[in-house]
């Protein structure tokens, strides 16, 4: 990044005088600064005496109130504040004497820096501790031997007072850190006192007042969870919250709660004396839905978790709440209780207003294998105010075009269930053939706990392969077909970011089961699975790890699969080193034949740069059984399944290819834009395949 000398600022009138409200110009030591907005005119900023930090730094540190210059005026206020940012930004960097003053000429305005010395931290000495041990106490400064920063060090000694109160010495005192400097001032030892005083701790919980049978468990298990815990006056503020929360899950919404702290029979020991006034014990008379939108009242009583005769149910209350505000339909939800002429009896009022629910969008793309590429539709979500989701989308590339209308039911007969029913259309020129494919689906998946989510569904689709490549010899199934499948899948992920994950997992399992008695022409098995780990090393720099694999089991009558249903290898996400689909057997004039089963790991080192840039070094490796085409090696086509099976799972683990590279990413709002560039070490250049590939997509390889 380039730093000019000077940066021209206009100037208009609109900030008055912050102090000094009428200060006479010649009277003015730092120049002719104006009390008052003035016309809009240049201004020149230079800087004077500053070496460590860099003019950039400078004027970053200040940015906003440099910005004022050009939206309010001149007034001294803001090259007061100015200086002051920008002496807070030297003490950032140890330079704990640095001057920033400044001066003024009609037309510039100077920034003069007086340095001073970079100061270490030599030494922080703590005393009065005898509760904890001084290194313990240590870590609240951070490491030793860095540059002294004094708003580091009170923050440190901020942090050991609330260490001490949290563990139960509320009268502690924490002194004001004391500094001792070196002669020439470049180190200084930091020295802190502490008054420790008494330790108080909890030994028990009684209770009293409206003590009900249905909350007696509830009640009896604070006293255990509390004895022998530091106390500190929030602890009552806690528990008062908890008592609450009880008599609230068990239809008292009106509890009333005091707690009181009496001295034990030992020095700091704390009794806690709970008194409860309960009120009413409350049923829901009425669910009353005012909204403000087309969504339809029986929607939103649908996602309520109370309904009229059920039991007041304060966490019930608050798990309808989340799900009203889940629908992604709201932007505001408000649940309230209403009093009725009956006080055990309260209506609860549900208002919500609903959000945009229509969405046009737009998404430009680029890929190695695809080139241009990009994506419109339009999206309703909340069709016909019932939650239901339409879309409909069409797709093109240079190698590709697709449709899609669909519907998608997020409460499935009013379940957890979710529903997607599309309707697709897929034209692809792949390396080998050009697919074409129509297809319908019905699928339904659920959330489990723990971060699993169930799949299930059927599928039928119609597919034509063209301009088919692979001689005949190695295609030993049919280029027009139709497939009728159900497939079942069970899905673990817990990621942190979907797009440039830093941590968390991806696993998931399927099987698709394809056969003549759903409404296809052939049949066969299709296993997947495959496993993401998601490492982080630093709070920048994470390791990701993949591993996928898959195997298709053709049914007993079946020889093999259609070119369009095997597996291929290579490309942009899987092994980087080879171009799409290039990795894996071939005919004899080099033409990707694919396989029944595959593996691929990968291996990734990432790293953010700096701003939304990141970095990466890779290692890929994977395959494709069979290993050769029957061409290759001079054998006849396969005459039974077995022969296929056999060859597929004797050369499942062989044959591997490597990759290996780096890449480049700025992240976007839809994901990652990247260039990758990988060598492959083991290329076998007599048969075609590259030593070097670059890619260039939008998303990381996985």
């Amino acid at each position: 990044m380039l730093l000019w000398a000077a940066l021209w600022v206009p100037l208009c009138p609109s900030l008055s005088q912050a102090q000094d409200p009428d200060p006479a110009p010649q009277d003015d030591p730092r120049g002719e600064l104006s009390a008052e907005a003035g016309p809009a005119r240049p201004l020149t900023l230079r800087f004077e005496g500053n070496v460590a930090l860099g003019e950039g730094k400078l004027r970053a540190a200040a940015v906003d109130d440099l910005a004022d210059f050009r939206r309010k005026g001149h007034p001294r206020a803001g090259a007061d504040d100015a200086a002051f940012q920008m002496e807070v930004a030297y003490r950032k960097e140890g330079f704990a004497f640095a001057a920033v003053d400044y001066r003024y000429q009609p037309g510039a305005l100077t920034f003069v820096v007086v340095e001073g010395p970079r100061v270490t931290l030599g030494e922080i000495r703590i005393t009065g501790n005898a509760a904890y041990p001084t290194a313990n106490l240590l870590t609240f400064f951070g490491s030793r031997d860095q540059r002294f920063v004094r708003s580091d060090i009170e923050a440190g000694a901020s942090g050991l007072r609330d260490y001490y109160y949290g563990n139960g010495y509320i009268s502690v005192t924490v002194e004001k850190p004391q500094y001792a400097f070196s002669d020439d001032r470049s180190t200084v030892v930091v020295s802190v006192h502490i008054r420790e005083g008494t330790r108080y701790f909890i030994t028990g919980v009684s209770f009293g007042g409206d003590l009900h049978d249905e909350v007696g468990d509830a009640l009896t298990a604070f006293s255990p969870s509390l004895e022998g815990k530091p106390y500190y006056p929030r602890r009552k503020l806690q528990l008062r919250s908890a008592v609450l929360e009880v008599y609230g899950n068990f239809g008292y919404p009106d509890a009333r709660v005091q707690i009181h702290d009496r001295p034990g029979a030992v020095a700091g020991a704390v009794e806690l004396e709970v008194v409860v006034e309960s009120g009413p014990r409350v049923r829901i008379a009425d669910v009353v839905v005012t909204r403000h939108g087309k969504t339809q009242a029986q929607f939103i009583r649908n996602r309520l978790q109370l309904a009229p005769g059920d039991l007041y149910d304060q966490q019930k209350e608050r798990a309808s709440f989340r799900q009203l505000y889940r629908t992604g339909l709201f932007t505001e939800v408000s649940l309230e209780l209403e009093e009725t002429a009956d006080p055990g009896s309260r209506n609860l009022n549900v208002s919500v207003v609903e959000g945009p629910s229509r969405e046009l969008f737009f998404e430009p793309g680029w890929g190695s294998y695809e080139l241009l590429r990009a994506r419109t539709g339009f999206r309703e979500k909340n069709l016909f105010g019932k939650g239901r989701i339409a879309r409909t989308e069409v797709g093109a590339s240079v190698k590709s075009t697709d449709a899609l209308v669909g519907l998608t039911d997020p409460w499935f007969l009013q379940t957890r269930v979710t529903a997607d029913f599309p309707l697709a259309y897929r034209r692809r020129i792949e390396p080998s053939f050009t697919r074409e494919e129509s297809s319908a689906s019905a699928l339904f998946s659920r959330k489990l706990g723990g971060s699993f989510t169930a799949t299930a569904g059927y599928v039928y689709s119609a597919t034509r392969l063209l301009d088919v490549q692979v001689a005949p010899d190695e295609n030993d199934a049919a280029n027009s077909y139709g497939l009728g499948s159900l497939k079942g899948q069970l899905t673990f992920d817990n990621r942190d970011d979907l797009f440039f994950p830093s941590r968390g997992q991806r696993h998931f399992l399927s099987v698709e089961f394809v056969s003549p008695v759903l409404g296809g022409d052939i049949g066969f098995t299709r296993y997947t699975g495959g496993a993401r780990w998601f490492l982080p090393l630093t709070g920048t720099t994470t390791v990701g790890v993949r591993y996928a694999t898959g195997f298709i089991l053709p049914s007993p009558q079946e020889v093999g699969v259609p070119l369009g249903e095997r597996f291929f290898n290579g490309g942009q996400s899987t092994v980087r080193s080879f171009r799409e689909s290039e990795l894996g057997p071939q005919d004899a004039s080099g033409e990707p034949l694919g396989g029944l089963a595959h593996n691929t790991v990968n291996l990734e080192l990432r790293q953010r740069v700096f701003g939304r840039f990141g970095a990466s070094l890779f290692l890929d490796y994977g395959n494709v059984s069979p290993n050769r085409g029957r061409s290759e090696r001079n054998l006849p086509p396969y005459t039974s399944r077995d022969q296929v099976v056999s060859d597929t799972f004797a050369q499942y683990f062989q044959d591997f290819q490597p990759g290996v590279g780096f890449g480049l990413q700025y992240l976007l709002p839809v994901g990652p834009a990247r260039a990758d560039f990988a060598f492959n070490p083991a290329a076998r250049v007599d048969e075609g395949q590259r030593r070097f590939v670059w890619h260039f997509s939008l998303g990381m390889a996985f």
